[in-house]
């Protein structure tokens, strides 16, 4: 039987191990997404036996308010707003994906592509046009069902999400 529990939170295994892949005040910095890129990628990268699994993030998901802040750690060659000449190891890190859908203004993800999560087709969509004949009006239907669903939490990991 597989446990529900939610997507972003803290999450057990099958030996005991306790893992998260949620920060509740975690800001968008250069020092927070490197936290954060090693908590996904050194301690989050277990399986359900805990051994050692490859996780590297691909994409920064993020609201259209921090689309500047993001440019500025991911694009730049030096480290943001320091006086030394040090390399920016964050640049191109991860690709960020701005989604106009996230209205919280300062909460951001970092995931894998096309892991983790699925949608699926329940039924394909179906078309059904008539016209009135009192009326002549035209009249269209459509149905369709869709869902989606949550395969492996590891994927994902959320920064500063609204308590409420």
């Amino acid at each position: 039987m597989r446990r529900k529990e939610p997507l972003f939170a803290s999450h057990t295994d099958r030996v005991g191990n306790s893992y998260s892949n949620v920060s509740a005040s975690n800001a968008l910095t250069q020092a927070n997404l490197q936290s954060t890129w090693l908590t996904y990628t050194t301690t989050n990268n277990r399986d359900e036996r805990g051994e050692v699994i490859s996780l590297t993030p691909d994409v920064m998901l993020i609201p259209p308010s921090l689309r500047f802040t993001a440019q500025v750690i991911l694009q730049t060659t030096l480290i943001p707003g320091s006086q030394d000449n040090d390399i920016n190891t964050m640049k191109a890190i991860v690709d960020p994906q701005e989604w106009s859908y996230l209205t919280d203004t300062d909460c951001w993800f970092l995931g894998q592509r096309k892991m983790g999560l699925m949608a699926t087709a329940r039924e394909s969509v179906s078309l059904d046009f008539w016209q009135d004949e009192e009326t002549l009006d035209y009249y269209a239907r459509i149905f369709t069902r869709f869902g989606g669903c949550v395969t492996n939490w590891r994927f994902w990991y959320a920064s500063n999400l609204p308590t409420s």
